[in-house]
């Protein structure tokens, strides 16, 4: 990094144990200051992940379109690839990456799973487990040559993905990518720091928004994000986090008399909505939740909610007619 005009001078790496390290600042560092540089040839793009050779081929076969999770697929298959090789220019990134994932809920034992019974996140760990295999499944498919790369070895590296890069936009284009040094800080809110890509420098920029004092962590902000997301993305979860939610699935009762009257209303096809409660009111979520809940229970005359609505729908054409 340095070789190739990083600067990242302000900044130290510190282990706290051997899987568990964060970055810490190596002197008194100012708001506003730039406490990392890193330029654009370092930086592993989801651009440069599409003309690898098995890329190109997944790009060809519209996998970019027909895939679950297509960034994090093509720049899993980056890494892949590049793990394989002889020589890369991107060794020393690759040999510091996690060798062990098991802080990742999707790789936790039978054992391990068992204690998180009665959760909804243990679903959510099913279904992420799930959505991985579909697409391994599918680019097999379609691109033979990807059999050379194993289920769990495409596991292990889309969890490295999806807990690594930064969405930056370079020269107008938005894009994802690897940035060496940027994805160790670890997260804190309110943010520390901020990041960017500065097209006039032509690389990715870490700037303080507060004083940080010598040989303090500094941190990243990986954004508002309930614990479950943090632990099925990242490996941890955040003590007293605001913005923890629970998954709820509310059903329209088939036994309710008015039960294909309400199916009718909503025009949809499935008897039930999903909702991310959160324990704010406030929140959008929450008006549409007991919204949705209150419709559930009503009891009330349906046939007049039917022709009420029936009657609104007409008027508001017969003012679009009107209008054209």
């Amino acid at each position: 990094m340095k070789a190739q005009g990083s600067d990242f001078s302000k900044l130290k790496l510190r282990y706290y144990s051997e899987d568990y390290r964060g970055v810490h600042a190596a002197q008194p560092i100012k708001s506003g200051e730039t406490i990392l540089y890193v330029p654009l040839p370092l930086i592993i793009t989801l651009e440069m992940a599409f003309r690898s050779p098995i890329g190109k081929l997944m790009y060809e076969m519209g996998l970019r379109q027909r895939l679950i999770s297509p960034k994090h697929s093509f720049l899993g298959t980056y890494l892949l690839q590049e793990k394989r090789k002889e020589q890369t220019p991107f060794a020393e990134y690759l040999d510091i990456l996690p060798k062990s994932l098991r802080d990742f809920p999707i790789f936790f034992t039978e054992e391990e799973k068992a204690l998180l019974e009665g959760s909804p996140f243990l679903s959510q760990i099913h279904e992420k487990i799930e959505d991985i295999k579909a697409d391994y499944n599918l680019i097999c498919k379609e691109v033979p040559e990807y059999s050379q790369f194993t289920i769990q070895e495409y596991s292990e590296v889309r969890m490295i993905v999806s807990s690594r890069i930064f969405g930056i936009t370079v020269n107008g284009v938005k894009t994802d990518g690897f940035v060496p040094y940027a994805d160790m800080l670890n997260h804190k809110r309110p943010r520390q720091t901020t990041w960017y890509y500065s097209d006039e420098r032509e690389g990715f920029i870490i700037e303080a928004c507060d004083d940080i004092d010598r040989g303090a962590q500094v941190y990243d902000s990986y954004g508002k994000k309930c614990n479950s997301r943090f632990f099925l993305n990242y490996g941890f979860i955040n003590l007293n986090n605001d913005a923890n939610e629970v998954p709820l699935i509310v059903n329209l009762d088939p036994e309710d008399p008015g039960f294909d009257i309400k199916l009718k209303l909503i025009n949809e096809n499935r008897p039930f909505m999903k909702f991310r409660v959160v324990d704010n009111l406030d929140e959008k979520v929450m008006t549409e939740f007991l919204s949705w809940v209150r419709y559930v229970e009503f009891r009330g005359d349906l046939a007049k909610l039917y022709l009420a609505k029936n009657e609104a729908l007409a008027e508001a054409q017969k003012k679009r007619n009107h209008v054209h």
